[in-house]
């Protein structure tokens, strides 16, 4: 047999949000380092863009880890991917570990997104959100007193493929609600009824992970009367 041998140190780079920044893994077997910082309860997601391996067609591999040093999630793709990473559970230093397949060279472009996040007020006033980064979703929250009936509506909804879908949570992250939201609807609503009082969290995830979105929100008590014969 024979070869070639290298031996390398990762590229390493620290991140800030929405400031992209080239990777380029140019020696076989090497990989990537990236850091960002973040506090408890923050919403970012990391995007890769571009990726090109040789040889070409290779799959690539990333990690985050979190600032104990545990896993937080992982994922692999070739030629781009988003890791939404919401409700972040710790603050310090992140870690995103690249590792492109075989030990290929990789050259694509890296970065932090700003979450996309609101906290939904009941019966106050409708807010709009949009996604700007394929992949990306949104994630709302609100607070609900013991026994409230109410009404989620999302409107004015767009969606590159057509639709996406909806997820509600409790406080204890145990599932409300799911459902999905298209555009030939032009949005859609969710009964959301006799909750318990506490923190309550919604996911809004796009249909494909090319899509971006639009929408305008509202959440309101249900209209309630007595009716006398």
């Amino acid at each position: 047999m024979s070869f070639t041998a290298t031996l390398s140190h990762d590229v390493a780079s620290t991140l800030a949000p929405d400031t992209p920044i080239s990777g380029n893994l140019a020696r076989r077997g090497q990989t990537a380092t990236y850091a960002f910082n973040a506090t408890s309860g923050q919403t970012v997601a990391f995007q890769a863009t571009g990726g090109s391996t040789v040889p070409s067609g290779q799959l690539t591999y990333y990690y985050i880890y979190n600032p104990s040093g545990s896993e937080h999630t992982q994922s692999y793709s070739s030629g781009y991917e988003l890791l939404n990473l919401p409700n972040l559970p710790q603050t310090g230093t992140y870690k995103v570990y690249v590792v492109p397949n075989y030990g290929a060279t990789l050259t694509e472009q890296v970065a932090l997104i700003s979450g996309v996040t609101g906290t939904l007020a009941t019966d106050g006033s409708p807010q709009n959100f949009a996604t700007t980064t394929q992949g990306q979703s949104v994630y709302l929250n609100f607070t609900a007193s013991a026994g409230d009936n109410l009404g989620l509506g999302l409107s004015a909804f767009t969606e590159t493929h057509g639709s996406a879908n909806i997820y509600v949570y409790d406080a204890n992250n145990s599932l409300v609600t799911q459902g999905a939201c298209s555009t030939s609807n032009q949005g859609c609503g969710f009964d959301l009824k006799n909750l318990a009082g506490g923190a309550y969290s919604i996911t809004i995830k796009p249909a494909q992970s090319s899509d971006t979105m639009s929408f305008t929100t509202t959440l309101a008590h249900d209209v309630a009367a007595a009716l006398t014969p």
